[in-house]
């Protein structure tokens, strides 16, 4: 049932039932000892998890007793449940139903885009934002505290969300809704009054926010936007960074949203895919086995330190390798089918070497796959010393 938050009727907005742990568990389907004992032990029901080569931490919680509320909580938070598709349709993040990578296409061709990041904007959503929020959706003050305090954690002496949870993307949203996109679209309309000539688009997604720019575009629209911008978050108690205002044609830099680029087509940018290219150039001219070594050695993994023998460690080594080529190529493919075709190729010219036909060491079957490599990736190299490499990298490299 589409809610009214605005009003008070348990019949219009049954947020407003929630007082107290029976109302809630009441609504939650949850026995009122649960809820209690939770909210007494919570400290100890949730494990912290260093995320490592990153300095962030996330919070676990225990499946069965705080995990268990907040997956029921979770329904209740979603944007579905509190607006109305008009009012959530700039939000990208954590919606069911929508492929960003296809969203994203509505950016292709606009002459400027302008963006800039949320500075650490999941650690600074404490529980004074989600309790107001909570209180915007029809939630009273003593039930907004109490759903708080399912939603948060104790962290350098603040209450804040607990990142790592099954709400904490749905809170995310609630609370950038409630605490700055508002604000910001509407001075994105009174800019649209001031300046006619300019036509404007503007997404969220989590931390990162996004405006597209076409027509006639006063150049002072961008900097009254920015300027205000950063004031409606300082009040919301949120800092930016980040700020990116990217032309079109500009010479150097492309228009780039999520790490898809937006100029003229949506594709990857070509540092990234070229590098995918050589890498899987290189897996055919110097055989898996050296590339893989390479790989970790740039990339350790955790597995690797455990005290596996030196043939099952290669072997996991191998198996990962695969799983990051094979995933990078899908999603390279879902972005550019153009660029996703071109790393296919390579990468069967890569299956085909490392196959068992191809230990025999046929001159043929290496010319064969040298011409097909050609096609994809230049090279200086001839066919003879193209065969050489492909017959030490078989002798002595791992059988996959």
């Amino acid at each position: 049932m589409k809610i009214n938050k605005f009003s008070t009727d348990v019949f219009e907005n049954p947020n407003s039932f929630v007082t107290d742990w029976y109302s809630l568990g009441s609504r939650l389907s949850i026995p009122p000892y649960k809820l209690s004992y939770t909210r007494k032990h919570k400290n100890d029901l949730v494990k912290k998890i260093n995320i490592p080569g990153k300095s962030r931490v996330v919070y676990q919680s225990d499946e069965s007793t705080l995990g268990y509320i907040q997956r029921k909580l979770k329904p209740h938070l979603a944007l579905e449940a509190n607006l109305t598709p008009e009012e959530y349709d700039h939000i990208w993040a954590y919606r069911k139903g929508l492929n960003v990578r296809e969203a994203v296409e509505q950016f292709v061709g606009w002459k400027w885009l302008i963006q800039f990041d949320i500075r650490k904007y999941f650690d600074n959503i404490d529980f004074r934002h989600i309790k107001e929020t909570l209180e915007y959706f029809g939630y009273g003050e003593e039930g907004a505290k109490l759903v708080a305090w399912y939603c948060t954690v104790h962290t350098g002496g603040r209450q804040t969300l607990q990142q790592g949870s099954c709400i904490s993307g749905e809170l995310s949203n609630l609370v950038g809704y409630v605490f700055f996109d508002r604000e910001l679209k509407g001075l994105l309309k009174s800019l649209s009054e001031k300046y006619p000539g300019a036509q404007y688009m503007f997404k969220r997604y989590c931390d990162n926010v996004y405006l597209a720019l076409d027509g006639e575009i006063d150049i002072n629209f961008i900097y009254e936007y920015e300027a205000q911008a950063k004031k409606i978050l300082r009040k919301a108690r949120f800092l930016t960074h980040d700020w990116n205002k990217v032309p079109s044609n500009h010479p150097k830099r492309n228009q780039k949203l999520l790490g898809v680029v937006v100029n003229k087509q949506k594709r990857i940018e070509k540092n990234e895919y070229e590098r995918m290219r050589a890498l899987l150039f290189n897996c055919c001219v110097n055989g898996l086995d050296e590339e893989v070594k390479k790989f970790f050695k740039k990339y350790p993994a955790d597995i690797i330190n455990k005290p596996f023998n030196h043939n099952t460690r290669l072997q996991i080594q191998l198996a990962k390798f695969e799983q990051y080529i094979n995933g990078k190529i899908a999603y390279i493919n879902s972005v550019s089918e153009k660029q996703g075709l071109v790393l296919k190729k390579l990468n069967s010219v890569k299956n085909k070497l490392k196959s068992t036909a191809y230990r025999n060491i046929d001159r043929s079957l290496c010319e064969e796959a040298f011409n097909e490599l050609k096609k994809y990736k230049d090279s200086n190299e001839s066919v003879v010393d193209f065969s050489s490499r492909v017959e030490n990298a078989l002798e002595f490299g791992v059988a996959v």
